[in-house]
């Protein structure tokens, strides 16, 4: 009788490792992952886009890339850079100081304003996709 109980002991044991074998352990090679780590400025204006779209206001979407632009800041150089130092940013995006303070002023201006004509929102978000990408350390000409 104890050969019995000690053989289906050992059976219950050996059906538990295989089950939590099975249950946990990766077959085969790690897959290659291949995830971007960063988002393309299509994808970027796409989101963009989609977003004026259902708001139906370009003021909000200029507010959220604005946002979007700071969040960025902090995360590649920390609390440092601002939006409100435009020699600081303009320094790191390789632009000019005066135009980089105007049109900073103009957006956070546009931020504001509800009822916002499309084309102002385009250029505006535009002129900030560009902006931002410079910031990024991406300073190839535009295409054409």
């Amino acid at each position: 009788m104890d050969t019995r109980l000690t053989t289906v002991g050992a059976a219950m044991v050996l059906v538990a490792v295989l089950g939590i074998w099975l249950a946990f352990y990766r077959f085969g090679p790690a897959e290659d992952v291949s995830t971007l780590q960063r988002r393309s400025l299509t994808e970027s204006a796409q989101a963009v886009g989609n977003l004026q779209y259902r708001l139906n206001d370009g003021g909000a979407v200029i507010r959220s890339y604005l946002e979007y632009i700071r969040s960025q800041l902090r995360r590649r150089y920390g609390s440092m850079a601002r939006l409100d130092q435009p020699e600081t940013l303009a320094s790191r995006a390789g632009m000019n100081v005066d135009e980089v303070r105007t049109r900073l002023a103009e957006a956070h201006a546009l931020a504001d304003t509800a009822g916002l004509p499309r084309e102002k929102t385009a250029s505006s978000l535009r002129w900030l996709a560009e902006f931002q990408r410079r910031l990024s350390g991406i300073r190839e000409e535009k295409a054409t």
